[in-house]
């Protein structure tokens, strides 16, 4: 296999993974302050409805089911993202490892292999 498109490969890799990386760890972190954000809303139409003095129970019902309908979607719809952004995640990785045994420069398992990044090399 040519070297300079095994390094392309890993290259494509490595962005994906950072990539999903940041949608993993930038995107769902803000997602889930939202999600916070609407548990306290659930909770202050819960209280609202337990509350004897509170009117129109029956809106307040109404507007929580819908709340808690669609949170239910969303949070499968973030469950799958995240499922496969972790499936990416993986299989780029063990594709990386597999690039290793061709790359003709080697010495990828010594401390000073660390320092370097020879599939990078042009």
């Amino acid at each position: 296999m040519e070297h300079k498109r095994i390094s392309k490969q890993v290259t494509e890799n490595t962005e994906t993974i950072a990539m999903m990386t940041v949608i993993k760890n930038e995107l769902l972190k803000e997602f889930l302050q939202q999600e916070d954000e609407e548990d306290v809303l659930k909770e202050t139409i819960k209280s609202w409805l337990e509350d004897p003095t509170t009117t129109d129970r029956t809106k307040l019902r109404y507007i929580l089911s819908k709340i808690e309908k669609i949170d239910k979607i969303q949070d499968q719809i973030i469950e799958k993202i995240t499922e496969k952004i972790v499936r990416t995640l993986l299989m780029n990785r063990e594709a990386n490892g597999l690039w290793k045994q061709y790359e003709p420069k080697g010495g990828y398992y010594t401390r000073k292999a660390a320092c370097r990044m020879p599939l990078f090399d042009k």
